[in-house]
C-alpha cells in the first residue's frame, strides 16, 4: 500500500492529540485565571498535567493497538477500556503530585489534581472521554482507510485493464501484411513504404502513454492502418475523413477512431469483398461529441441476423472500445451500432472532454 495511507493514522491521531490537549490547556488556563491565580501557577499547572496528559494518552493508544481492541466483542472492551482510564487517571494524580511537578504547591486550586476518591474519579471520567474519543476516532478512521484502500486497489485493476484494452493488436492482420511484405520482396521501394507504414501503424497502436488523444490527431494516425489495407486489397478500398475544426481538439480514448475503422474494414469491406468507402466524420452537436463511421453494407444480410450488435463475435474490438470509453470518459459516452438502406455505421456520442 502507498506510503500515504499507512502514514494517516498516525499523522490524524498525533493532530487530534495536540488539538484535544490545547482545547483543555485553554480551559484549564482560563478558569485558573478567573479564579484568581498568578500567571505562572496557572501556566505551571497547565504545562505539567498536559504534558503528563500526553505521555498517558499516548500510552493508553499503545496499549490499546497491542491489546488488538478492534477485533474484541464489547464484552471484553468495556471492563478494559474502564479499567484503563481508571488506571491512567491514577496515575495521573500520582505523577503530578511528585515533588516538582505538583506536590510543592497549591496544584489542586480547580479540584482536578487531588489524590481523593472525588479526584479519582475526575481523572476517570477524563480518561474515559478520552478512550470514548479515540475508538470512535479509529473505527471512523479505519473505515476510512479501508475504502481508499478498495478506492486505490479499484483504480490499480481499471488501470491493469485498460492498459490490457489499449495495448491489444490484430495479429491476423500483422501476419497479412507481413506476408504482403515477403509477397513484394522483389520491389525494394515497394517494400520500404510498407515498412513504414507498418511502424506508423505499430506506433499508433503501442508507442502512446496517454490514454485520450485529439480526435483530429486520431483520424490522421488512422490512415497508416488504411494505407496498409489499400495496400493489401488495392484502389477497392476507399476512405473519406471529415473532421469540423472545433471537434479536432476533443479527447476520445487513444485508439477510438482506428478501432471503429477497423471494424468496418472488417464488417463491409472483407465480408462483401465489393468497392468501399469508408467515412469518418466528427463533428460537436450540442456540447456532445458525434463521432460516426459508416459503410457500405448488405441490407439483406444485416436483416437475416437482425440489427448489428454488440454481443456478436466479430464485434469484440467494439466491446473493448465500450469499456475504454467507461473507463476513461463515464458511462455518459456510448456507442451505438445501426444499419439501412444499404449502409451501416457505428456512432460514439461522448461528453466533451479537452486538455486541461
Amino acid at each position: 500500500m502507498p506510503q500515504p495511507l499507512r502514514a494517516r493514522p498516525r499523522a490524524r491521531f498525533a493532530f487530534w492529540q495536540a488539538v484535544g490537549w490545547a482545547g483543555l490547556a485553554a480551559v484549564w488556563a482560563t478558569l485558573a485565571v478567573a479564579i484568581g491565580r498568578p500567571a505562572s501557577t496557572a501556566v505551571w499547572f497547565v504545562a505539567a498535567n498536559v504534558t503528563v496528559g500526553l505521555v498517558l494518552t499516548t500510552g493508553l493508544a499503545a496499549f490499546f493497538r497491542w491489546f488488538r481492541w478492534s477485533g474484541r466483542a464489547a464484552v471484553q472492551l468495556v471492563p478494559m477500556f474502564l479499567l484503563a482510564a481508571f488506571g491512567a487517571g491514577l496515575a495521573h494524580l500520582l505523577l503530578a503530585m511528585l515533588p516538582g511537578v505538583c506536590g510543592a504547591r497549591d496544584w489542586d486550586f480547580l479540584g482536578f489534581v487531588s489524590p481523593t476518591p472525588p479526584g479519582v474519579i475526575r481523572a476517570t471520567i477524563l480518561y474515559s472521554l478520552w478512550s470514548l474519543v479515540f475508538v470512535v476516532g479509529s473505527l471512523a478512521g479505519e473505515r476510512g482507510e479501508a475504502r481508499r484502500r478498495t478506492e486505490v486497489l479499484q483504480q490499480e485493476v481499471q488501470d491493469a485493464e485498460l492498459r490490457l484494452l489499449l495495448n491489444q493488436l490484430d495479429p491476423h492482420f500483422l501476419f497479412n501484411v507481413l506476408m504482403l511484405v515477403q509477397a513484394e520482396a522483389d520491389d525494394p521501394d515497394r517494400v520500404r513504404e510498407l515498412v513504414l507504414r507498418i511502424s506508423q501503424y505499430l506506433r499508433t497502436a503501442i508507442g502512446r502513454a496517454s490514454p485520450m488523444l485529439p480526435v483530429g490527431q486520431q483520424a490522421e494516425e488512422c490512415l497508416a492502418y488504411l494505407q496498409l489495407q489499400r495496400a493489401r486489397f488495392g484502389e477497392s478500398l476507399s476512405w473519406r475523413i471529415e473532421v469540423e475544426p472545433d471537434a479536432a481538439g476533443l479527447l476520445l480514448p487513444r485508439l477510438t477512431v482506428q478501432t471503429l475503422v477497423e471494424h468496418a474494414v472488417h464488417d463491409g469491406f472483407e465480408a462483401s469483398g465489393e468497392a468501399t468507402e469508408i467515412l469518418v466524420r466528427a463533428r460537436l452537436e450540442r456540447d456532445q461529441l458525434l463521432l460516426e463511421v459508416g459503410y457500405p453494407s448488405n441490407q439483406e444480410r444485416l436483416s437475416s441476423s437482425g440489427a448489428p450488435g454488440l454481443e456478436e463475435e466479430r464485434t469484440q474490438g467494439l466491446r473493448d472500445l465500450c469499456r475504454r470509453l467507461e473507463l476513461l470518459v463515464g458511462p455518459a459516452a456510448c456507442l451505438r451500432l445501426a444499419a439501412g438502406n444499404g449502409f451501416a455505421t457505428a456512432r460514439i456520442q461522448s461528453p466533451v472532454r479537452r486538455h486541461s
